[in-house]
C-alpha cells in the first residue's frame, strides 16, 4: 500500500491528502517512464514532468506550493547526462524543468507558489549561473539552501 506512517499506522496517501490542510508538493526531476528513469533531460521528459506536476495539483487541490527538484548542483539527486556536464549546462537542464512545471502548474492554478533553486550548501558560482540564465528573475521563485 502506498501510504504514510502517521501516529503508528499507515494512512493511504489520497486519504491523508484529503484531510490535510495546506500542503507543499516536492517533486524530484525524474520519472521511470522517461529517459530511462534518469533525471529528465529530453524535451519529451521535461514536458511530461511539467504535465505530471499539473495533474498532481489538480488531483490534490489543497497543494499550495510545488518545490521542483533538489540540490541540482550536487551529484546525489541527478543522474544520467544531467550529472556529467559542467554546472552551467546543469543549470540549463534545471531551468527547463522549472519552466515546464511553472507553465503547466500555473495554467492549472495560478495561485500556487513554485519553489525552485534548492541547492546544496551555498554555491555562489552555480547560483550566479542560474541568475544570469534568468531563472529567478523570470519566475520570481523562492529558493532554499540545504546546509
Amino acid at each position: 500500500m502506498d501510504g504514510l506512517i502517521i501516529a503508528g499506522g499507515a494512512v493511504p496517501i489520497p486519504g491523508f491528502c484529503a484531510r490535510a490542510l495546506d500542503m507543499s508538493l516536492f517533486i524530484n526531476a525524474y520519472h521511470p517512464a522517461y529517459d530511462g528513469g534518469e533525471t529528465a533531460h529530453t524535451d519529451a521528459a521535461v514536458a511530461a514532468f511539467g504535465r505530471y506536476a499539473a495533474r498532481t495539483v489538480a488531483q490534490y487541490p489543497n497543494i499550495r506550493s510545488v518545490e521542483v527538484g533538489n540540490e541540482f548542483n550536487g551529484n546525489d539527486f541527478v543522474s544520467g547526462p544531467v550529472r556529467t556536464p559542467h554546472l552551467g549546462a546543469r543549470a540549463g537542464y534545471y531551468l527547463a524543468l522549472l519552466k515546464s512545471v511553472y507553465e503547466n502548474v500555473k495554467a492549472q492554478n495560478p495561485d500556487i507558489r513554485i519553489v525552485g533553486g534548492e541547492v546544496h550548501s551555498i554555491p555562489v558560482g552555480y547560483l550566479a549561473i542560474d541568475l544570469r540564465q534568468g531563472r529567478c528573475g523570470v519566475h520570481r521563485c523562492a529558493g532554499a539552501a540545504h546546509i
